[in-house]
């Protein structure tokens, strides 16, 4: 991986109509594409603390009835937002759901070991971190700050609550997946790898995987 920076797959994750997609946008709003083959995407330049990876942002918007490719999303990515909105109760009783999908299948990756037709990229150390959606709706809000506290408690991940229209605290969600990551996976001396609020699954996701990005060139939004 010498002079490469580590490239990142995030995978949003969570039912329609939560605002993945907007999400998704206010994370990267300068270059936002759709593939049906691949569903909402766009690369990003991310800092953190000051240390800096390509983050390739994914949506599931209109893949969960395909069940193949809904698995292979999850399988190339290594780090996890699961959405709901906290003006749906129905989006957010989905979320565990989600979350035993993630859990089965990297173990399913983890006792396989590296893929054999992509044997150089390294399998990572993903993160999840739980995503309430629209809190500017407070009129129409049906699930609580407490409850979205308590699911996250259960899942052992960071929580937030978000609004992509007033782009309330999406960059710090953001940042909080990246510092987990990195806490996971790229240690640094003083910093012993431990266990963080954004969960760890071992065996989670590859350097690059077998969906060559179209813009894995490094073009994209710098995110600070």
């Amino acid at each position: 991986m010498s002079g490469r920076l580590p490239f990142i797959t995030l995978l949003i994750i969570g039912a329609d109509g939560v605002g993945k997609t907007a999400l998704a946008k206010r994370l990267c709003p300068q270059e936002f594409t759709y593939d049906p083959t691949l569903g909402d995407s766009c690369s990003a330049m991310v800092a953190v603390d000051g240390w800096t990876c390509m983050v390739d942002i994914l949506t599931t918007s209109g893949m969960e009835e395909y069940t193949a490719l809904y698995e292979n999303f999850i399988r190339d990515a290594s780090a996890f937002i699961l959405a709901y909105s906290v003006t749906s109760r129905t989006s957010f009783s989905d979320i565990q759901a989600h979350d035993n999908w993630i859990k089965k299948i990297k173990e399913e990756m983890r006792v396989a070991g590296p893929p054999t037709t992509y044997p150089s990229y390294p399998l990572y150390n993903s993160v999840v971190i739980l995503v309430g959606t629209k809190n500017d709706l407070e009129a129409q809000r049906e699930v609580s700050v407490e409850e979205g506290q308590m699911l996250a408690k259960s899942l052992n991940c960071s929580f937030f609550e978000t609004s992509a229209k007033q782009n309330t605290d999406v960059e710090k969600a953001l940042h909080d997946i990246l510092r987990g990551f990195r806490q996971k996976n790229f240690p640094t001396p003083s910093e012993p790898e431990t266990p963080t609020p954004s969960r760890s699954r071992k065996g989670l996701g590859r350097l690059l995987g077998p969906r060559q990005r179209k813009n894995d060139n490094g073009s994209g939004c710098v995110v600070m």
